[in-house]
């Protein structure tokens, strides 16, 4: 009985681990618009930002019938600057506008609200500031909020 209770101590140990990093933090992970990670209404996700180089893509496609309100939020790390953009793609896959949320600066919280369409999709890029505006070892946070939905 002993030896089942630390079987079952050490699997759950070993899933808790496997599990508990974080696949946004891994290179190669939403690095390019076409490998853009799904981020629906309601999820966010945390990262770091790895180098002057590094950015984190993510999408969101409005397949709901509805026209929605959506409010990214981003929270960069304290003392570090990260801002993000967004692209909207109409129905038909044309681009529709491309725009920077407003920045507030080091350690705090940037937002803005953006109508969706039904069938139109958003890209999202979370970049430094500039390119001293990064820390493997700082991690950030990105929410994608519903607002409202018609």
């Amino acid at each position: 009985m002993k030896l089942k209770k630390v079987f079952f101590i050490l699997f759950v140990s070993t899933g808790l681990m496997t599990v508990s990093q974080s696949a946004f933090a891994e290179i190669g992970w939403g690095d390019t618009q076409s490998t853009a990670v799904l981020i629906p209404p309601g999820y966010g996700y945390g990262s770091t930002i790895e180098n002057s180089f590094d950015s984190e893509w993510t999408y969101y496609f409005n397949d709901t019938g509805k026209s929605l309100v959506l409010r990214p939020i981003l929270e960069s790390p304290s003392g570090l600057n990260y801002d993000f953009f967004f692209l909207t793609y109409k129905a038909n896959g044309e681009q529709d506008m491309l725009m920077l949320a407003t920045d507030n600066g080091a350690g705090e919280t940037d937002k803005v609200d953006i109508i969706l369409r039904p069938g139109e999709k958003v890209y999202f890029n979370v970049i430094g500031h500039d390119s001293t505006q990064n820390d493997p070892t700082a991690r950030y946070s990105f929410d994608l909020k519903l607002i409202y939905s018609e």
